[in-house]
């Protein structure tokens, strides 16, 4: 902080996050995060997007890479266990996985309260 005011935050790459993603689905990640931001400190803006996309997406992004999805509801529960199944296998620990799965249930709550 310099003279009574914040540092500006950087930018957000959304490109990384959302690029591989369909346009609709990307728009619905976008308007999801807006309405989350609401709730945060300005200068956890940054900090607080960026894990959050990164929740997001990382589920997302391996979606659109083993199926091609048209609608949200394409989203099954089997496609978010061979994810599960994936990231396992991959080394990752339960408790991380637990909080990615819990950003995507609260997402696609939204989605399904706003479609």
């Amino acid at each position: 902080m310099r003279s009574g005011w914040p540092a500006p935050q950087p930018q957000i790459n959304w490109e990384y996050f959302l690029a591989s993603l369909p346009s609709w689905l990307a728009a619905d990640v976008q308007d999801y995060i807006a309405l989350r931001q609401r709730n945060w400190l300005a200068e956890e803006h940054y900090r607080a997007t960026c894990i959050l996309l990164s929740h997001l997406t990382l589920s997302l992004r391996w979606t659109v890479s083993h199926v091609v999805l048209d609608s949200i509801e394409e989203l099954t529960p089997a496609l978010w266990l061979d994810y599960v199944d994936a990231r396992l296998d991959a080394g990752i620990q339960p408790a991380t996985l637990n909080r990615e799965l819990r950003d995507l249930q609260h997402f696609l709550r939204f989605v399904a309260g706003e479609g």
